[in-house]
């Protein structure tokens, strides 16, 4: 029972202590609510409304502004003060403990104070943006007021510079002053909400006149005095280059129509206050006046670099004639002694055909009639032309020149090689004989009579009435790749033959004792007298004795060597 009592008792006292803490929190929380409530009523805009109503608004203006005010006054008037009256009503249930019904009433200021919180906001800012537009138009008035003076002193100061466009900027500034004065009127009504649309096309017409009034010059003087004096000056210039018969790729007089034709376009552009098609005219007569010079100037130019190379040139096509002329001289007297195996005559013909062409072309200008117009940038790189081909044509002709200069030489040294080879097979021939050899072999007295035939038929080409020194240059390379190999048997049959005698002698100490060696001594005879293989014998007797006596046959053959190398 007692346990009981004191679970009711603790029950009890923590139901109140939470009474307690809600009753403190809900009351800190309506302090904070009054506090807020005090912030926005005491931050009053009764200056920024007095300030408006100074201005005197009408219009739509007006309207806005009774709008905002009358939105002012019931949030101060009805808004916050039911906010009030919510917070003491909560507070009387706190004090009452009727905690549900004040955390209602709180619920409630939260989303009252939360709407005039953004009330508040809304109205401040359209009150500053009706304050800020109010001072823009201000100020842009005065802006545009300076601005307007400025234009009409300037098209009084310098209305000469404008040309046909003087009229319509006139006309122009006189409307420009009528919306000047009909914003004006609006904005002094008071009515700047309704001022706004004619204020931004006042705006943009003024900036209009002004670029009007920075452009026209610039255009007007190049139609009146720049373009003008170039045309004076580009057409005195055709007449006189005309009487002095110089030619034109292009039609200068037509240009010299078009660009009259534009300017008077260009002057009507401005009349009109055309200005961007005005621009791109005058840039269109400047890029065409900019053409003429630059053709005529070119023209000019070309003219003085023929003029001062024409004579160049006749000198540089009469030595190209006088060098074709010798070279066709000396390929004719070469071509009676020598075949000429490259085209060298039939290319030569080919360079006198193309110089004749040039100096044709050269004395079609220089024998022009005195009153024909020549359009001397094409003569110019009919020259330039003509030059590089001369250039190329001498080249040419030194080439074909180089290549027969030394034909003369190359015949000289062919017939010095065939005595050469005639002397050499002769040492041959008596080197064989001084030898008293039985024979020689089949195979090698062929191979000497093919040499020899070899020898004599190049000398025979040699004394040919014309020669073809490209078949005889091939012909001595064969002919001395032969006699080399010629040469290298005949040493092969002087060396064996001489070797094998020596070794022959040498045997005869041995043929008694070595069978063997009597055989090989009776075959290397045999070869040696009946078949003249001079080798094989040496092999044969070589082999034999150096089986008794290991080295004899190296030890005569190096002393054999040592006696040819001391006759040498």
């Amino acid at each position: 029972m007692v346990a009981f009592f004191v679970v009711v008792v603790l029950a009890a006292v923590g139901i109140y202590l939470g009474i307690l803490y809600l009753q403190k929190k809900y009351t800190k929380l309506v302090a904070e609510k009054h506090a807020a409530v005090l912030e926005l009523t005491d931050t009053e805009l009764s200056d920024d409304f007095n300030n408006l109503k100074r201005l005197n608004l009408t219009g739509d203006s007006l309207t806005q502004f009774n709008k905002i005010d009358k939105s002012y006054r019931y949030l101060m008037n009805r808004q916050l003060p039911e906010i009030s009256e919510n917070l003491n009503t909560a507070s009387q249930h706190i004090a009452a403990y009727q905690l549900i019904a004040a955390k209602k009433n709180l619920g409630q200021v939260d989303q009252s104070l939360a709407d005039a919180d953004e009330q508040f906001a809304a109205i401040k800012k359209e009150l500053v943006d009706i304050q800020k537009n109010t001072e823009d138009q201000q100020r842009l008035i005065l802006t545009l007021k300076k601005k307007y003076q400025a234009i009409r002193k300037q098209l009084l100061a310098k209305n000469f510079s404008y040309g046909p466009a003087i009229d319509k900027l006139e006309e122009n500034l006189a409307n420009l002053e009528d919306e000047f004065e009909q914003y004006s009127k609006l904005t002094a009504s008071g009515d700047f909400v309704k001022s706004e649309k004619p204020m931004k096309q006042l705006e943009k017409n003024t900036s209009e006149m002004e670029a009007c009034l920075e452009s026209i010059p610039p255009l007007y003087n190049n139609l009146k005095t720049v373009f003008p004096q170039q045309l004076d000056e580009l057409a005195a210039g055709y007449q006189k280059m005309i009487a002095e018969h110089y030619g034109f790729t292009s039609n200068v007089e037509q240009m010299l129509a078009d660009i009259q034709k534009d300017c008077k376009e260009n002057m009507t552009n401005l009349t009109q206050l055309q200005i961007k098609e005005a621009e791109a005219t005058d840039k269109r007569i400047a890029d065409m006046i900019d053409r003429l010079y630059e053709l005529m100037s070119k023209e000019y130019t070309a003219q003085i670099k023929v003029q001062n190379r024409a004579e160049e040139l006749q000198r540089f096509i009469t030595h190209a004639e006088q060098h074709q002329k010798d070279l066709l001289a000396d390929l004719e007297r070469l071509q009676q002694n020598y075949e000429l195996n490259n085209n060298e005559l039939e290319n030569a013909h080919r360079l006198g055909r193309e110089i004749r062409q040039i100096q044709q072309q050269f004395s079609a200008y220089r024998d022009r009639g005195e009153e024909e117009n020549v359009v001397y940038t094409e003569v110019l790189a009919q020259h330039e032309q003509m030059f590089s081909s001369l250039e190329r044509i001498e080249s040419e002709q030194k080439k074909i020149q180089t290549s027969v200069a030394g034909l003369w030489k190359e015949e000289k040294e062919a017939q010095d090689a065939v005595a050469e080879f005639d002397v050499e097979i002769h040492k041959l021939r008596r080197a064989i004989e001084r030898l008293n050899l039985p024979g020689v072999s089949a195979e090698y007295t062929d191979y000497f009579l093919y040499v020899s035939d070899e020898i004599v038929a190049l000398d025979n080409s040699l004394n040919e009435q014309r020669i073809n020194m490209e078949e005889i240059t091939k012909a001595m390379l064969n002919t001395q790749s032969d006699l080399d190999v010629l040469k290298s048997k005949t040493e092969d049959i002087i060396d064996s033959s001489v070797l094998v005698e020596r070794l022959m002698q040498y045997s005869n100490r041995y043929k008694n004792r070595y069978p063997e060696v009597d055989a090989a001594y009776q075959e290397a005879l045999r070869l040696f007298n009946q078949e003249y293989d001079y080798v094989g014998a040496l092999d044969a007797i070589s082999h034999a004795v150096d089986k008794v006596e290991p080295g004899v046959f190296k030890r005569l053959s190096d002393e054999y060597q040592r006696q040819v190398a001391d006759r040498r």
